[in-house]
């Protein structure tokens, strides 16, 4: 999303972003709101995994589960090792889709994810070429992914960033607006 699409989608919106698919607005005193995927470890923007790009590895099981939505047909197991909890949730998060839909299994190594200039993407992938591009070093980057995202207090585990994803981010409004050492601003409303 760039000011230019939002302000096209919604004539004299305040644009309020602080980073490449982040930001954050505050319209009074006391309240603060924000799309929350900042401190949600599979759906931020992850520009250090694969360098000009910023799409999560989230928006690949979207599409997988949008597919589920319009065909629920899928073939062929997935293959799990590396990064832990990254390729757990990913495995997780596939397999959800596929069970609810009732779909059959993909063929995970066929490139049927279509892009289409998404995020200067212009050739497909494969769900298993995903899963690679990110459990190759996902994880490492963490911390360096929340500086960048301008996280103001980091979330050390990557089980909790992952947790954040799929709670109602309670814990993050709490740990970054309410109890921040030292918070510039008391927030009593935090919107996600």
């Amino acid at each position: 999303m760039t000011q230019d699409i939002m302000e096209e989608i919604i004539p004299h919106v305040t644009w309020a972003g602080d980073v490449a698919g982040l930001g954050k607005y505050s319209p009074v005193n006391g309240i603060i709101m924000e799309h929350g995927h900042r401190y949600d470890f599979f759906n931020c923007p992850h520009s250090l995994v694969n360098p000009g790009h910023i799409l999560p590895p989230g928006y690949f099981i979207s599409r997988l589960y949008a597919q589920g939505l319009s065909s629920q047909t899928y073939k062929e197991a997935m293959a799990v090792e590396g990064s832990f909890e990254f390729r757990a949730a990913w495995d997780i998060a596939c397999l959800y889709c596929i069970l609810y839909f009732d779909m059959q299994v993909p063929l995970m190594d066929s490139t049927n994810i279509l892009m289409g200039g998404i995020d200067s993407y212009s050739d497909p992938f494969s769900f298993n070429g995903v899963e690679e591009m990110f459990a190759a070093n996902i994880e490492d980057f963490w911390p360096a992914t929340q500086v960048k995202n301008a996280v103001p207090v980091p979330i050390e585990c990557c089980l909790q960033a992952i947790w954040n994803g799929h709670s109602d981010l309670f814990i993050a409004a709490k740990t970054e607006y309410m109890k921040q050492p030292p918070a510039p601003t008391a927030y009593k409303v935090v919107a996600f």
